[in-house]
């Protein structure tokens, strides 16, 4: 931000959870939602690529609970004054 002519430039992180009714619901986000996950994976074949899947939603579960699924997460909000 300074470099684009902003002054008092500052972070704070925030932590946040992200509440959806699975881990099966968490990894469709992810697969749906971030390209970033599926480019890491598309070299391999579609099997391995199913298997990466499933590994991932097994992870996750460990995020579940008698409410669903609650996925901890930071967010990084930035701020500055353009002069």
């Amino acid at each position: 931000m300074a470099s684009a002519g902003f002054t008092d430039v500052a972070v704070s992180t925030i932590p946040t959870v992200q509440r959806l009714e699975s881990a099966a619901a968490a990894t469709a986000m992810i697969r749906e939602g971030f390209a970033f996950y599926k480019a890491m994976i598309a070299h391999l074949p579609l099997e391995r690529q199913e298997a990466a899947w499933t590994e991932l939603e097994k992870t996750l579960r460990r995020f579940e609970g008698a409410d669903g699924f609650a996925g901890p997460g930071e967010l990084n909000l930035a701020v500055g004054r353009k002069p």
